[in-house]
């Protein structure tokens, strides 16, 4: 058992109780910066013998579980996996942490905006592979390896970089889609 918390841009958190990857057992929503809420709702889950185990419609790290709206909203989001084994009010305070890490991370990284540009560069690559059916073969150890190791610059402030990193994710699903396409 171990939180998931995806955290967006502007400091709200998915938690999501996980038996593992694919069966949820409990979801909430609060501000980061709110640590007794989140205290309260890790409190709550902590021993409850009730929760009932939904099955997800996806699994991985990065992708959203939670079905309805609340994907909608979160699918942009930074998702880490926390608390394994411990779900407890003492995690409260580690969101916090770790939400502020991630944006001081992206605001570093952009390096006041010079960064922005390297990353509208690997959209346009992405975009002129479009009809290659190897592509994604092509850009899985760099890329795609750049966007997962970058993927706090979903919590940075500046929504510009925001918009790039979504257009970063859907040109790498589709490559990703095309690869899968013909070697099924």
């Amino acid at each position: 058992m171990f939180v998931l918390a995806t955290f967006r841009y502007d400091g709200t958190v998915l938690l999501e109780l996980l038996a593992d990857w694919y069966t949820v057992l409990a979801t909430g929503e609060s501000e980061v910066a709110d640590t007794e809420s989140n205290a309260r709702i890790l409190a709550a889950w902590q021993g409850d013998e009730g929760l009932v185990p939904r099955k997800r419609r996806f699994a991985g790290p990065s992708l959203i579980r939670v079905q309805g709206d609340l994907s909608r909203d979160y699918a942009r989001g930074l998702a880490v996996p926390m608390g394994e084994g411990v779900v407890g009010p003492g995690l409260a305070r580690e969101l916090r942490v770790v939400f502020r890490r991630a944006q001081a991370k992206a605001e570093g990284r952009l390096a006041g905006g010079a960064y922005l540009a390297v990353l509208q560069g690997y959209v346009e690559q992405l975009r002129a592979m479009r009809n290659d059916p190897a592509a994604y073969r092509e850009v899985e150890h760099s890329i795609v390896a750049i966007v997962a190791d970058e993927r706090y610059l979903r919590v940075a402030a500046d929504d510009r970089v925001r918009e790039v990193v979504a257009q970063l994710d859907d040109e790498l699903g589709h490559l990703y889609n095309r690869w899968m396409d013909v070697v099924r």
